[in-house]
């Protein structure tokens, strides 16, 4: 299974830094919204729903078919399997429009039509005072219509449609240089902003700041936060969203594993769950760690109405489940289950 987002964080760390060089001059631009009158309930966690919670909080963290790390980290961005919250992968959408549509021709702040590769455009605008140094203020901003083009640089194509902005609030970035260390805050607006490929479309509406840190050329630090990001994603003729708010999350980075924390507000219509949508509270007992063998340490907790469940991590892949069903702080069940079981329940 391929993976998406510890991988895609992996690689949108350095690689970002790499293409920020572009954007330019103004304000950070307006979250996007979405009209809804659906009121979420609070969920309650059963015996029944627990496992389901489970593989949703896991993928919603750290995606739970995302191992690879190490020497075969950070090539592609894949979202072929259709994971419901991809905050990394938008990131990383962003980071390659940044390396095809930056550069000294839009350094002026001309807005320019792109011909994507295979069929589509991307309208452009990009403002910046260097074509190399990304600095506090510089904007990039692109809209996609029917846009297929390689995504990363497998070749794999991707489709896009919609509308992201990007801003540099923070920092400076000069692509050119190798000292250590390099610090970086972007604000991401995306408007109905999709990504389809193998037949699986990703829209994200909402906003998302972006901070990344490279203390040393091998290490990265990235931090992800939200007042309100929103993803549906569509497989097979059926839609998952979730909306991720007061959403902070944090992804660290070394040669060897990645370690990965995160606290929201989630609101899901997961069918799993029943009909309509539930909210509630994901936060990290202790930072979830992942190998190249797959996840090793760590683990998650749900609080919910009068109810809630710990997810721990039983080296390797394997996990115990504790499920708390009448909100006392006791748990009237544990219960041990696999990565595969919980990747089946996605």
């Amino acid at each position: 299974m391929k993976s998406r987002l510890v991988r895609n964080a992996c690689w949108i760390v350095p690689a970002l830094l790499l293409a920020a060089c572009g954007g330019g001059g103004g304000g950070g631009g307006t979250a996007a919204t979405t009209t809804t009158t659906t009121t979420a309930s609070q969920l309650v966690i059963t015996d029944s729903n627990a496992q389901a919670v489970a593989a949703e909080v896991l993928e919603t963290s750290t995606n739970i078919d995302a191992a690879q790390i190490g020497t075969g980290i950070v090539t592609a961005v894949q979202v072929e399997t259709g994971g419901p919250s991809n905050a990394v992968l938008l990131a990383a959408v962003a980071r390659d429009l940044l390396s095809k549509s930056t550069g000294p021709a839009l350094a002026t702040g001309a807005t320019v039509t792109r011909n994507c590769q295979f069929g589509g455009t991307l309208v452009v605008t990009d403002t910046s005072a260097s074509a190399t140094v990304a600095t506090a203020g510089d904007q990039f901003s692109v809209v996609a219509t029917n846009c297929l083009d390689p995504l990363g640089n497998t070749g794999t194509q991707v489709l896009l449609n919609g509308t992201m902005t990007l801003t540099v609030q923070s920092g400076s970035f000069d692509s050119s240089s190798s000292t250590f260390p390099k610090n970086v805050t972007l604000r991401l607006v995306a408007t109905n902003f999709s990504v389809t490929q193998g037949g699986v479309k990703s829209t994200s509406n909402g906003d998302l700041t972006i901070g990344i840190a490279e203390p040393n050329a091998n290490d990265s630090n990235l931090s992800l936060s939200s007042t309100s990001l929103s993803n549906t994603v569509e497989k097979s003729g059926v839609s998952h969203t979730i909306t991720l708010k007061d959403y902070t999350h944090s992804v660290n980075v070394t040669s060897t594993q990645a370690t990965v924390s995160i606290t929201a507000t989630v609101e899901s219509n997961n069918v799993r769950f029943g009909s309509g949508v539930f909210n509630y509270q994901l936060s990290t007992l202790s930072p979830v760690v992942i190998t190249s063998s797959g996840y090793t340490a760590g683990g998650l907790k749900v609080a919910a109405s009068h109810s809630g469940l710990q997810l721990a991590v039983v080296p390797t892949n394997n996990f115990s489940l504790q499920v708390d069903t009448n909100g006392d702080g006791g748990f009237e069940s544990t219960n041990s289950v696999s990565r595969a079981q919980l990747e089946a329940l996605i």
